[in-house]
């Protein structure tokens, strides 16, 4: 999990592909909490790779009874006219 303590909101994380590839990404993750017992996370390249991760989960009697009410976002790139689809989900083989 990459962990950073607590960031301002105008701090920039980099992350380079060049050396490991995306599959290193893939299984780093981010999470933050409310402290409450909702949440979100996800892989740091912002595809869900487990059952846990969400953009919006919430807790309806905390800790516990945890509802995903947002899993997640589909995402597009538009360049130079052509519009390009970005995956969001790579389970893989973690559901076998």
């Amino acid at each position: 999990m990459l962990t950073v303590p607590q960031s301002r909101a105008d701090e920039i994380v980099c992350l380079s592909t060049e050396q490991d590839g995306i599959e290193h990404l893939l299984s780093r993750e981010w999470l933050l909490t409310n402290e409450r017992g909702s949440y979100a996370a996800s892989s740091v390249v912002g595809c869900n790779t487990s059952g846990y991760h969400g953009l919006l989960i919430g807790s309806l009697n905390p800790p516990v009874n945890r509802v995903m009410a947002l899993s997640t976002c589909l995402e597009m790139v538009v360049c130079e006219g052509k519009v390009f689809q970005l995956p969001t989900f790579d389970f893989g083989d973690k559901l076998s």
